[in-house]
């Protein structure tokens, strides 16, 4: 199968296979995922608002900050697509039917999630690398880190 004729049908040829899944097993492991995940999108929202609303002053002056909320924003997209879309797509076995016709009609919706999916997972370890070096520079010229900011480059 080549890439340019390889398309959502290819890939599931049978289409919904349910046979052999109990639906409350898989939804209660669903749901299980559900309490770690909605936390980290909570804690995510919170940072996000303090530094980028609340105390925006105090933090958007500061290279480190700035990058984290960069890194927040990603692992926020990460995080709502995995939940909204991956695991259900997993654990949620009677959506599959109705996904899998939605999916077959519109051929844009898998290319735009599997694009900021792994977008946002490039971007996370470029994002940390600048975290690394900002930190690094921050140990290195303990004196004039200060002076380094976001504005003079």
């Amino acid at each position: 199968m080549t890439t340019s004729a390889a398309n959502f049908s290819d890939v599931f040829q049978d289409g919904c296979n349910l046979e052999g899944y109990s639906e409350l097993l898989e939804n209660l492991k669903y749901l299980f995922q559900v309490f770690y995940f909605v936390p980290a999108i909570v804690i995510h929202i919170r940072i996000l608002a303090i530094l980028l609303f609340r105390h925006r002053k105090v933090y958007m002056i500061q290279s480190f900050f700035i990058i984290f909320s960069i890194d927040s924003i990603a692992s926020l997209t990460q995080i709502v697509i995995d939940l909204f879309v991956q695991r259900v797509t997993i654990y949620v076995p009677q959506v599959c039917p109705v996904l899998y016709e939605a999916l077959l009609e519109y051929r844009m919706i898998p290319y735009c999630y599997f694009i900021i999916y792994n977008y946002m997972r490039a971007a996370k370890s470029v994002i940390q690398s600048c975290l690394t070096l900002n930190r690094m520079t921050c140990v290195l010229m303990p004196l004039s880190y200060g002076r380094v900011s976001i504005m003079n480059i």
